[in-house]
């Protein structure tokens, strides 16, 4: 039978971490270091419909301590990829769960009304961030009005929260 590994018994405890009071358990029946590992494997994209199971889940779903324990076991979960089939001003991105073969929208990302038609953007993943940075769109103050020009803003999608923010744009437009 196979221990713990060394990366979850290190949490003090998860309960603490994630703000389940003693009381409650993740999974009943499990010490919530296990279920918490038990629970590290299910794919993003059944996370929102998991959150409603129940306050602890919620609380955990929405935690760091699932983000370090799906980083601390990356080689046993599959990558996520990022699609955007349209302008994401516009219409909201997708994740894909190779693994799962599962679909999981993203919300969409904040928008500014006078720019529309995002596209040659750069999306970087970097631990539980996604940006989107750069890119050309089309400004409406602008003439003309059907010629691109490059964007400075950059945006980050957070996975704790699972919200977008506009982080400060860019020294210079890229796009």
């Amino acid at each position: 039978m196979k221990s713990v590994p060394e990366s979850v018994s290190s949490f003090s405890s998860v309960s603490s971490i994630v703000g389940v009071d003693e009381s409650s358990t993740l999974i009943p029946g499990l010490p919530n270091d296990v279920a918490a590992l038990v629970l590290s494997f299910v794919p993003y994209s059944h996370h929102a419909r998991l959150k409603s199971t129940s306050k602890s889940w919620r609380l955990f779903f929405s935690s760091k301590a699932l983000i370090s324990l799906r980083f601390t076991h990356q080689n046993s979960l599959s990558q996520l990829l990022c699609l955007f089939p349209q302008d994401p001003l516009i219409a909201s991105p997708f994740l894909f769960d190779p693994q799962a073969l599962a679909w999981c929208p993203l919300p969409p990302m904040p928008c500014n009304p006078h720019v529309y038609g995002l596209c040659n953007f750069t999306p970087i993943s970097l631990g539980p961030h996604l940006y989107v940075i750069g890119g050309s769109l089309f400004d409406t103050r602008s003439y003309p009005m059907d010629r691109p020009s490059s964007s400075s803003s950059a945006f980050r999608f957070d996975f704790y929260t699972s919200s977008w923010e506009t982080i400060s744009p860019m020294l210079s437009p890229q796009g």
